[in-house]
């Protein structure tokens, strides 16, 4: 996410809602290797999201390219709306934070691919044929119909279709693209960052 002083946001939001991920035991992928992965996902934090190349948004996704001249990659993410366009002072929402609202989706650019600019923190996933185009379906179905968009801190925020809850957060989110991509990951029971990144260890690699 690019929200200012998210750091101490993320902490708070961790230890009031979801437990520290310090916590859990999660298997870290193999290095890569110089292995190249069709997409990453990265976890800052509880926040997973999904990394593709700029060149690879085709169809309606594509229009957001021009939006971030430049960029190398576009990063999506999915989290409550409230909370992810609040202000660092705040701390209202955090407490909040953890309580159901109206989804948003992030979407941002990066002017280097994810391995450069987090080495070792962007797992590499390879799609299997037709993934890509049921990915950038799946991303497009997240954002409303006619969804109002809001650019702030260099992100763009559009209004989610559907909305966010402990039941559905931006890690359920993540799990749920990635299977919808045609990897084998499951959705089901997933709250924390944690239970989308031991799912991936068998499958990706840290680049």
């Amino acid at each position: 996410m690019t929200i200012a002083a998210a750091p101490g946001r993320r902490k708070a939001m961790t230890l009031l809602a979801l437990g520290t991920l310090a916590g859990c035991a999660v298997p870290r992928p193999p290095a890569c290797g110089g292995a190249e992965g069709s997409f990453w996902v990265t976890a800052p934090g509880w926040h997973t999201e999904i990394w593709l190349r700029a060149e690879d948004l085709a169809g309606p996704l594509a229009r957001l390219r021009p939006l971030f001249p430049g960029a190398a990659a576009l990063g999506f993410g999915f989290g409550k709306r409230s909370f992810m366009l609040a202000q660092a002072d705040a701390p209202a929402e955090v407490l909040l934070g953890p309580f159901p609202g109206a989804g948003v989706v992030e979407a941002k650019g990066l002017s280097t691919l994810p391995p450069e600019a987090w080495p070792g923190g962007a797992i590499a996933l390879a799609l299997p044929e037709g993934g890509l185009a049921r990915l950038l379906t799946f991303l497009e179905a997240s954002i409303a119909a006619d969804a109002g968009s809001l650019a702030l801190r260099g992100s763009l925020f559009l209004d989610a279709a559907r909305g966010y809850s402990l039941a559905y957060t931006c890690n359920t989110w993540t799990a749920e693209a990635l299977r919808h991509a045609g990897l084998p990951v499951s959705e089901h029971g997933v709250v924390l960052a944690g239970a989308v990144l031991a799912q991936l260890a068998p499958l990706g690699c840290r680049a």
